[in-house]
C-alpha cells in the first residue's frame, strides 16, 4: 500500500512538472506568435482589426514618436498602428525637398491627431507648429499626443475651423469609420459620400488672417488638408498669399466643388504671385504656375480622388 501511495505521488510530481513544461512551451509559442505578428505590418492589421471599437490605443512610430489613437479610426489610426509611420508625412517631406529651404513655421491645417505637426517637430524641420483641428475628439487627441511626447512648448493649438472670416459656428459632417474625413458644408448638397447622413455637430471659426496677424509669414509654411474646404480657408489668408506663404495642400477638386472651393482657389491664386507648382505624385516635373494648369491636373483626377500640391 505504501509502495502504490509513493508511485502515486511520484506520478502526480512528473504530471505536473509535464504540465509547467507544457505550459512554458505554450507561453513561448505565444509570445513568439505575437511578436511576429507584431513585427509584420499584416500581422499588426489584424491586431488592429480585432479590437473592440472605440477603444484608446497607443502606438509608437519607428521614427520615436507616439500617438493615442481611436481603435475606430478606420485609416489614420489604422495607418499609425499597422505601418508604425505618422500619417502623410511622406508628403511633407517631398514638399521640403523640392523647397530645400529651412523655415521656422508650420501652419498645419486639419492636423487631425498631429501626425505632421509631430513628425515635423521630432525630426527638427521646424522648430514651432500651429495646429488648427475642428473636431473636439481629434483635437483632445492631438492635444494628447502633444503632451505624450513632450513637444508642448512647440506647439499652438487651436480647436476651430478655418474659413473665410471669423464667420460664425460651421456644420462638421462625422466619418464613423474615417476619422480625418470629417467634412464642413456650406449647403445641404449631398456630396459624393452622401456626407449629409453623417451626424453633423457645430464648430468654431476664424481666418488664418486673423490668427497669423502677429506672426512673420516669412517664417512659415503652410500645410493643409481639409477635405475640400481648402478654397474657403484661403480665402480669409489674403496676407499669406500676398506673402507668398508655400502652400503644400491636398487637391480633390470633387470635394471642392462641393463647397464652391475649386473656382474659390482659381480666383485667389490666379490673382497671387505663385510662379511654380508642383503636383507632389511627380515630384521631379515642375510646372510654371497658371489656372490653365492647375485646371489640367483636375481634368486628369479620377471622381474623388486626390493629389497633393506645392505652390511656391
Amino acid at each position: 500500500m505504501k509502495r502504490k501511495v509513493i508511485r502515486f505521488f511520484r506520478n502526480l510530481l512528473n504530471l505536473l512538472n509535464i504540465l509547467k513544461i507544457i505550459s512554458k512551451i505554450f507561453q513561448i509559442i505565444t509570445i513568439n506568435t505575437i511578436n511576429f505578428f507584431f513585427k509584420n505590418p499584416w500581422g499588426r492589421d489584424l491586431i488592429y482589426s480585432a479590437f473592440p471599437k472605440n477603444e484608446i490605443l497607443i502606438s509608437n512610430t519607428d521614427d520615436g514618436l507616439y500617438y493615442v489613437i481611436n481603435s475606430s479610426d478606420d485609416t489614420i489610426g489604422r495607418f499609425i498602428f499597422r505601418n508604425k509611420k505618422s500619417f502623410d508625412s511622406n508628403v511633407l517631406v517631398t514638399g521640403l525637398k523640392i523647397l530645400g529651404i529651412k523655415k521656422e513655421i508650420l501652419l498645419d491645417v486639419g492636423a487631425n491627431i498631429g501626425t505632421v505637426g509631430l513628425f515635423a517637430i521630432k525630426q527638427n524641420l521646424f522648430s514651432k507648429c500651429i495646429a488648427f483641428e475642428p473636431d473636439p475628439t481629434n483635437f483632445q487627441l492631438l492635444k494628447t499626443n502633444v503632451q505624450l511626447n513632450n513637444f508642448v512648448e512647440k506647439f499652438e493649438l487651436h480647436n476651430l475651423a478655418l474659413a473665410s472670416d471669423k464667420v460664425g459656428l460651421l456644420r462638421l459632417e462625422l466619418s464613423p469609420k474615417n476619422f480625418g474625413d470629417h467634412r464642413l458644408y456650406l449647403d445641404d448638397s449631398s456630396g459624393l459620400s452622401s456626407e449629409v447622413k453623417r451626424k453633423v455637430i457645430s464648430v468654431e471659426t476664424n481666418s488664418l488672417d486673423n490668427i497669423c496677424e502677429k506672426i512673420n509669414l516669412d517664417k512659415c509654411i503652410l500645410f493643409m488638408d481639409t477635405q475640400g474646404f481648402e478654397g474657403e480657408i484661403l480665402s480669409g489668408a489674403s496676407k499669406l498669399i500676398d506673402a507668398c506663404v508655400p502652400i503644400i495642400t491636398e487637391f480633390n477638386p470633387n470635394q471642392l466643388i462641393r463647397t464652391n472651393g475649386l473656382n474659390k482657389i482659381y480666383s485667389i491664386l490666379g490673382k497671387s504671385k505663385y510662379t511654380a507648382f508642383y503636383d507632389l505624385k511627380n515630384p521631379n516635373i515642375k510646372i510654371n504656375f497658371s489656372i490653365e494648369e492647375l485646371k489640367k491636373i483636375a481634368d486628369k483626377l479620377e471622381p474623388d480622388s486626390e493629389t497633393d500640391l506645392l505652390f511656391v
